[in-house]
């Protein structure tokens, strides 16, 4: 059997090539993503660059933003969206203060808001409900009670609540978000 001399040659060149330390090409995947996470992309997701912050115009109340930040640092976007405050009441045991606003209710411990409450313009559907409030729609399982649908320990909200229209309606008219429930444990604070 005859070896050409360039055989060696061709056999290093090869090694070399197939060593080198290059990403390696998929092609048929675009360098762009075709579908993002629904948590950014949501017309109710917040948009924030430093500290600007700018309510996506579908928005009645992103109740999503406020919850679990300082009242005092939020005052002023929740005047704008709530309308003007009418009143302030303590509540017992310590769960803090209820102010309510115009168009909805905040209640506050420490000066932290744990809880806002928003009626609706009109009755609608559950995932429009939560879309005018902040959140992404939700496809998920609800708990039904019959006056109320519930989500728990979604979005970092300990409990979602969604009064009903009637007990046989599936629309809501009012949307109440808990980001923890007073005299319970809370991790992390």
């Amino acid at each position: 059997m005859n070896i050409s001399p360039l055989c060696p040659l061709i056999l290093l060149l090869t090694i070399t090539i197939a060593c080198e330390r290059e990403a390696p090409v998929l092609t048929g995947i675009p360098s762009t993503a075709i579908l993002q996470d629904s948590f950014t992309t949501t017309p109710s997701a917040e948009k924030t660059t430093g500290n600007s912050y700018q309510k996506h115009p579908n928005v009645l109340v992103d109740i999503r933003h406020f919850g679990g930040k300082s009242y005092r640092q939020m005052r002023d976007r929740i005047d704008e969206q709530m309308g003007a405050l009418q009143s302030i009441k303590d509540l017992d045991n310590g769960r803090g203060r209820e102010l309510i606003f115009e168009r909805g209710v905040v209640r506050t411990s420490k000066g932290t808001i744990y809880m806002v409450r928003v009626p609706l313009p009109s009755p609608q559907r559950r995932s429009e409900a939560l879309e005018k409030v902040g959140f992404p729609p939700f496809v998920g399982g609800y708990t039904g009670f019959h006056r109320e649908y519930r989500l728990h320990n979604e979005w970092g909200f300990r409990r979602i609540r969604m009064k009903r229209e009637n007990r046989r309606s599936e629309r809501v008219t009012e949307v109440e978000a808990w980001r923890w429930l007073p005299g319970e444990r809370r991790s992390g604070r």
